[in-house]
């Protein structure tokens, strides 16, 4: 799909033949290269979107994450790239229940492989639910550990209600 001045490549968590060539020919065209696909992107063509300068959207439900393809080279491990988003943190452990308290939490996963991905660069993640936030309250970002550390994400921007950016590798906004 074309839109101004770029093209929209978009797939469903299956391998696309030949994406190799569509994205050497399209980045020879000069245009804007937007990759779109569903939770997973297998590994073949994850390789392949790593040599063009694409921006990568990977939806899961009602969010998603989006990367310049240039920071695929700081994912970890090898094999697919899968997102997972969820509104319900099932799987927390009692110390990351009892740092989080009465807190909305998520929990955002996204895996090379078996590997989980902490550490890789500049990306937007966008969450969509409905918040109420109480008088004199702020909206924070925190990161809980196994063993219930928190760590306040100071670099993160919200618009509209929705994290922006934040480039978790570095510390730095975008």
């Amino acid at each position: 799909t074309a839109v101004d001045g770029g093209v929209i490549i978009q797939f469903d968590d299956a391998e696309v033949s030949d994406l190799s060539f569509v994205l050497t020919m399209l980045q020879n065209s000069g245009k804007d290269i937007i990759i779109t696909t569903g939770e997973t992107i297998n590994a073949d063509s994850l390789d392949d979107i790593a040599t063009v300068d694409a921006t990568v959207h990977l939806n899961s439900g009602n969010s998603e994450l989006l990367f310049k393809s240039d920071v695929i080279g700081n994912f970890e491990g090898t094999g697919d790239l899968t997102l997972s988003i969820s509104d319900s943190a099932i799987s927390m452990t009692s110390k990351q229940k009892e740092a989080a308290g009465n807190a909305r939490v998520f929990s955002i996963e996204l895996t090379r492989g078996d590997v989980e991905q902490h550490e890789f660069g500049t990306f937007t993640l966008a969450l969509s639910y409905d918040l109420d936030l109480q008088e004199g309250k702020e909206l924070k970002v925190w990161r809980i550990g196994d063993n219930g550390e928190k760590t306040y994400a100071t670099n993160v921007q919200f618009k509209d209600g929705k994290v922006s950016s934040f480039d978790a590798k570095n510390g730095k906004e975008t």
